[in-house]
């Protein structure tokens, strides 16, 4: 099927639409006024082919907007007739519902437009952490009328093909909903108390464009609400009589809409469908009144009559519907790392801390490249070309839950690093007791010199002031104890500890606290990144605050290796200035699948040939000195080359990646993250060329098998970065809804009652009330469906599980 896009031959985006001030000041096509009645607005809206029908007055309540549809089965009963919808606004039209009430429709009801037919983009711009327009561009682009809501948000038109029907589905993309079969949106010249629903542009309703319908999930197309097996249209409508038995079949259809429970008025409307459709024989036309002929003949027959037994049995029969296929929910899957990727030492140790600690393994990998970078940070760069050199601090994160034994793989990781700190303590220990009291010494002999310049005559008073001068000019230094790392450190103390620390730094943390002190916990909410992000890079710091000692920094280098909960991580979108500012950009994110649950709880502990050999090698890689310039004695960092053949490969890598950079490409929503890609991937082959050759890796070349693994790594990263970022920001239902599949899917659930979903994760959710829309979603999505089984009392609400994930457990 080939549609075409019928809007303007521009066919902007739609993120135009909303931030265009052009287009959100332009004229109404069919504004409404003062002075125009709801009926006259309601008119004028059914002449765009919009179906109409009334809703109550709007109203708030709880803090939100009310809209109750003021006919019962609106959706049969939205209608585009001028005659129609004059009865609807004349204050006097009644639906009725059995067991109900008659429903009458108010002379000041606002405007309800099925979407039935129709695909409406509900776009919701109020919620400041959900960055909209990012969801728009991941839309093909549209052009089409568009209406503004009371709140701000915008309402996008489209028109589908015949037979085509859209699910009503919250959360497409963030920020974004669609309303489709089943449901209605509030249409302009409905107001609450002066604000009114308005149109933005006076474009026409274009058709929906093939590449948005493949995004939206469809309805699927066959028989509903028909128990005599005619084929039904979108709207509950029989799309078709046979002529050899139209006079049976307008009958039965009749008879259905009885046993269905319709208003006599709702099933003029339908009938009056199905008559629109009916082919006329030559000779032996079939007129409006032989239709409601029928309509009367089955509307008058006698309950409990053969015809209403036979209608109501068969309507029972039709009521099971087919499960359609789900729609996915689950996160995009991410790969599992290769350890053959890493040789030698670094690989041995992280399989074998894997293996101690029985956790995944990317969480090794996540903490010993930063742990490798806190070692040759600031004294090794890498040289990918002339003129373009990187430093080998990295940063990554490593998203996993609490209880899987995090600490206890940060501790193993780190213990080099711990050791190398208390042997330089033990051994500059007594050189900085000796010169603590050296310093105290001299301060002293200073004190009493000053007391003997002020009694002194003029031949004293020279010679005690040049001692006095001497002894200021050349005090007592004390050795510093080296600190290679730290945890919880606000920026301020962070400038502190690199300035007395050769400008190096590291952060290694089990918990992502870190984040929340950049965010500005201990700043007043004011997030201060500058450091952080000067660091990365090798820029410059200078920091001259009055209330501290200035901060000088020449070369900074900040190595940062955590392991949030993943909670932490999608809470990172909502920090100010963490993705604008490019701070998230330069983290290298692993999302491993949790271990708990799956543990033997029989591990061996690391081989201590094996943790002897690590530890050596980050010892050999700390105990690395600067160089010395041979020009003026300046101590300067060693500089790592690429072999020609590891550069090229690098290069044909990078052009890769600018591709892919490119509106439509893999990283066409991440290109912050993915513009310093290259560069990170010539850092990792820098760290292990320094891990493979850690005696002095200046010496010899990064080679072309070395860039190789270098790669493999990178695009393993990239994977998780994809998913990083998609889960950064996510709408927290979508991950309820999850966390619910999850619980379902775990113990193999067939059915479910809501109750003993909320006592299983009663963790996760306050009240049962807060599972409401995540199941929604669930539902939405077919992965379940709701039931309702009578208990004596209230209605016990129950869950079936799709059947064809179910057959997929028992394969």
């Amino acid at each position: 099927m080939t549609l075409k896009n019928t809007g303007s031959p521009e066919v902007p985006h739609p993120s135009q639409n909303i931030y265009n001030k052009n287009i959100l000041s332009s004229k109404n096509h069919c504004a409404s006024s003062k002075e125009q009645s709801m009926m006259d607005k309601a008119l004028a809206i059914a002449q765009m082919g919009l179906p109409v029908f009334p809703v109550f007055p709007l109203y708030m309540k709880g803090g939100k907007l009310q809209k109750i549809p003021a006919v019962y089965r609106f959706p049969s009963i939205a209608t585009t007739n001028p005659d129609t919808i004059r009865q609807m606004w004349s204050g006097t039209y009644t639906t009725q519902k059995p067991g109900k009430k008659d429903m009458i429709a108010p002379k000041d009801s606002a405007i309800g437009i099925s979407t039935n037919g129709l695909c409406v983009l509900d776009v919701d711009v109020k919620d400041p952490k959900v960055n909209v327009a990012d969801s728009l561009k991941k839309l093909p682009c549209i052009s089409t009328l568009v209406s503004q809501t009371l709140t701000g948000g915008y309402h996008f038109f489209l028109f589908l093909p015949q037979d085509v029907e859209v699910k009503s589905v919250t959360a497409l993309l963030p920020g974004i909903d669609v309303r489709g079969y089943g449901g209605f949106v509030v249409a302009p010249g409905s107001s609450y108390k002066g604000k009114e629903y308005s149109w933005v542009n006076d474009r026409p309703i274009a058709m929906i464009t093939p590449e948005l319908l493949k995004k939206i999930p469809l309805r699927q197309a066959k028989p509903m609400e028909n128990p005599f097996g005619i084929p039904m249209g979108v709207n509950r409508e029989p799309l078709m009589v046979s002529a050899g038995s139209r006079d049976n079949d307008i009958f039965k259809i009749c008879s259905s809409y009885r046993a269905k429970g319709f208003a006599r008025a709702e099933a003029e409307t339908l009938l009056r469908a199905v008559f629109d459709k009916i082919e006329q024989p030559e000779g032996d036309p079939f007129t409006w009144q032989d239709c409601l002929a029928k309509l009367d003949q089955a509307w008058n027959y006698p309950e409990g009559s053969v015809h209403d037994q036979q209608a109501a049995q068969l309507v029972q029969s039709t009521n099971e519907t087919e499960w359609e296929k789900p729609i996915g929910l689950e996160e995009s899957k991410v790969p599992k790392f290769d350890d053959d990727i890493l040789p030698g030492t670094l690989g041995e140790m992280i399989r074998a801390v894997s293996i101690a600690t029985e956790t995944p393994i990317e969480l090794a990998v996540g903490l010993i490249l930063p742990v490798i970078a806190t070692a040759c940070q600031g004294k090794l760069f890498v040289s990918v070309k002339s003129g373009y050199q990187e430093p080998l601090c990295f940063w990554t994160v490593t998203a996993l839950d609490s209880g899987n034994r995090k600490s206890s793989v940060l501790e193993k990781i780190t213990a080099p690093l711990n050791e190398w700190e208390k042997n330089k303590r033990l051994e500059i220990e007594p050189q900085r007791q000796e010169a603590i009291t050296r310093q105290k010494n001299q301060e002293s002999r200073i004190k009493i010199l000053r007391a003997q310049f002020s009694r002194a005559d003029a031949s004293d008073s020279e010679r005690i002031e040049a001692e006095i001068i001497n002894l200021e000019m050349y005090p007592i230094e004390i050795p510093i104890i080296p600190q290679l790392w730290a945890q919880d450190v606000t920026p301020e103390h962070l400038g502190t500890l690199m300035n007395i620390n050769n400008e190096r730094m590291a952060i290694l943390s089990a918990e992502g606290g870190i984040f929340d002190i950049m965010g500005g916990r201990y700043s007043n909410g004011l997030s201060n990144l500058d450091l952080f992000l000067q660091a990365h890079s090798g820029d410059s710091v200078r920091v001259d605050r009055g209330s501290r000692d200035p901060v000088y920094l020449d070369k900074p280098a900040l190595s940062l290796g955590l392991s949030p909960q993943p909670d932490v991580l999608r809470s990172l979108a909502e920090k100010q200035g963490f993705r604008g500012r490019g701070l998230l950009a330069r983290f290298q994110y692993l999302l491993p699948k949790s271990k708990l649950g799956y543990r033997k709880l029989t591990s061996e502990p690391v081989p201590e040939e094996i943790e002897k050999k690590y530890q050596n090698l980050i010892y050999k890689l700390l105990d690395i000195e600067l160089a010395e310039n041979k020009f003026d004695a300046s101590k300067v960092p060693y500089i790592i080359k690429l072999s020609q053949k590891a550069y090229d490969r690098w290069f044909d890598f990078s052009k890769e990646v600018e591709k892919d950079l490119r509106e439509g490409g893999r990283f066409e929503h991440i290109t912050d993250w993915a513009g310093k890609f290259p560069g990170m991937t010539a850092r990792i082959a820098g760290l292990l060329h320094c891990a493979e050759n850690p005696d002095q890796p200046w010496k010899g070349k990064i080679n072309f098998d070395l860039m190789e693994r270098s790669i493999k790594i990178a695009l393993f990263l990239s994977d998780h970065a994809l998913v990083a970022f998609e889960l950064i920001g996510a709408d927290k239902t979508f991950v309820q809804a999850r966390k619910i599949w999850r619980w379902v899917e775990r113990h193999r659930h067939q059915s479910f009652s809501k109750r003993d979903c909320f006592d299983a994760l009663k963790g996760s959710f306050k009240k049962v009330a807060n599972m409401e829309e995540p199941l929604k979603i669930l539902i939405e999505r077919n992965y379940i469906k709701e039931f309702s089984k009578p208990t004596g009392g209230r209605p016990s609400l129950g869950y079936d599980v799709n059947p064809e994930i179910i057959k997929g457990w028992d394969e």
